[in-house]
C-alpha cells in the first residue's frame, strides 16, 4: 500500500459483517484466507474465514467492504487502470475502460 500513499490514496474498510464462531488467544497461529466476493465501480468486497491453525476450526468469518480515498479531497476513487497499476492482483477481477 506504500505506491498508494505516494500518491494520495488510501484504502478504506467502509462495512464490515463479522461472525465470530469461537475465540482465539495471544500466541495462536491464525490462517487467513481471503476471497473477492464482489466488485463495483468504486468498491470491492471480500469475504474472509480466520482458523486457527493447529486444529483447522473456524474462528472468523467476515464481509469486508472497501474503497480508496483520495486524502487530499475525501472521496473516493474508482477503481480504474491507474489503482490496477499500483495493485495487480486486483485488476484479475476488474474490467476497468
Amino acid at each position: 500500500f506504500h505506491s498508494f500513499h505516494e500518491k494520495g490514496i488510501i484504502h478504506a474498510v467502509v462495512n464490515i459483517n463479522i461472525n465470530y464462531k469461537k475465540s482465539a488467544k495471544v500466541g495462536d497461529t491464525l490462517i487467513i484466507v481471503t476471497d473477492l466476493l464482489k466488485t463495483g465501480k468504486n468498491s470491492f468486497t471480500m469475504f474472509q474465514k480466520i482458523f486457527l491453525k493447529d486444529i483447522d476450526m473456524l474462528v472468523v468469518d467476515a464481509e469486508v467492504t472497501s474503497v480508496f480515498i483520495d486524502m487530499n479531497t475525501g472521496k473516493v476513487v474508482p477503481v480504474d487502470k491507474e489503482i490496477i497499476s499500483l495493485w495487480p492482483d486486483l485488476g484479475k477481477f476488474f474490467n476497468p475502460n
